[in-house]
């Protein structure tokens, strides 16, 4: 199993494990929506080891799916909420 991995909004390299791993994450979805456009919804906990790093514009890599080419897919971060369970979504 892997875990998604937390970059620097102006990471260019990708073959390290940047500001850090997201081993702590509760859940890691990832959706392609009709237009081909893929979406990450991950849940992590307030009380994570990186979870004072987390802001919008850092890039979060994950691997996909089971191919090679789902490996180390990208997503930046646009939006995160805080919830009353202790969980950023």
């Amino acid at each position: 199993m892997s875990y998604p991995i937390l970059y620097d909004a102006n990471a260019t390299q990708f073959f390290n494990l940047g500001l850090g791993v997201l081993k702590d994450t509760v859940s890691c979805l990832v959706t392609e929506e009709r237009n081909g456009r893929f979406e990450l919804n991950m849940i992590y906990p307030l009380s994570g080891i990186h979870a004072d790093k987390l802001e919008v514009d850092l890039i979060i890599k994950v691997d996909t799916g089971h191919a090679d080419i789902s490996k180390d897919q990208l997503f930046r971060i646009d939006r995160i909420d805080k919830k009353m369970d202790g969980m950023n979504g």
